[in-house]
């Protein structure tokens, strides 16, 4: 497979920075403010349980990890309703608290060599992707906390202007823009939604970690460090 990757798209959390130092203290604190603004505190761990936070833990497969803001508005929307409070909430609105808490979050990388691993990638002629359900305002400060932002030979945010993930038109413009082939452009990601991103676009996945996606990738690695050794075959 090494030699016929032309470009990677990566997922961004999980992926290229660890999740729960930056999104934990991020979520619990935008969860609570969000929920004291709509006078529903006492609802706050029904929220936060339905988005995928439960005693201190994230679950990989909740919609903290996978989905987007407009589905965290929605669960807020779903508890409104039930408590006969009009009061709506939108995604924007929901990410704007994200971001006012984003100085709550550690941005760390998952290996200790990333800006060497995506440069290495580059050397060999690689051009990478980024794909994110993130907005662009937080996308901007995990890839510069990263030491990563100028890596991308494009970055894909949630900004209205593409469907999110697993809708494969991303991937049907990159081809389109780039003129590869589908065999030459693969998907690294940690959720089952990259691996639906790709499958949906017909590529190759490749999932990172230890989640639920290992087992329905095309591949499966621990970290993006062992990205170069598995493109040369050796892992």
């Amino acid at each position: 497979m090494g030699n016929n990757i032309k470009a990677i798209i990566f997922d961004k959390d999980g992926t290229l920075m660890q999740f729960d130092p930056f999104w934990l203290p991020v979520a619990l604190a935008a969860t609570g403010e969000i929920a004291e603004s709509l006078g529903i505190e006492n609802h706050l761990d029904t929220v936060r349980l339905a988005i995928g936070l439960h005693n201190g833990a994230v679950d990989s497969r909740g919609i903290l990890c996978s989905g987007t803001y407009e589905q965290i508005a929605d669960v807020f929307d779903a508890v409104l309703q039930q408590c006969e409070n009009p009061q709506t909430v939108s995604g924007l609105q929901v990410a704007q608290v994200f971001e006012k808490h984003t100085c709550e979050g550690e941005v760390m990388p998952v290996c200790n060599n990333l800006p060497d691993v995506l440069e290495g990638l580059i050397e060999r002629g690689i051009k990478l992707f980024l794909v994110t359900t993130d907005n662009p305002a937080i996308t901007k400060i995990c890839l510069t906390g990263l030491g990563i932002k100028d890596k991308f030979e494009r970055i894909f945010c949630d900004d209205g202007t593409h469907p999110n993930k697993p809708n494969p038109r991303i991937i049907e413009e990159i081809l389109a823009d780039y003129g590869f082939e589908r065999k030459n452009l693969c998907m690294v990601g940690d959720t089952m939604t990259d691996v639906k991103f790709a499958h949906n676009g017909k590529i190759t996945s490749v999932c990172v970690g230890n989640g639920d996606a290992r087992e329905k990738a095309d591949y499966a690695l621990s970290d993006v460090s062992q990205l170069l050794s598995f493109l040369n075959n050796e892992v």
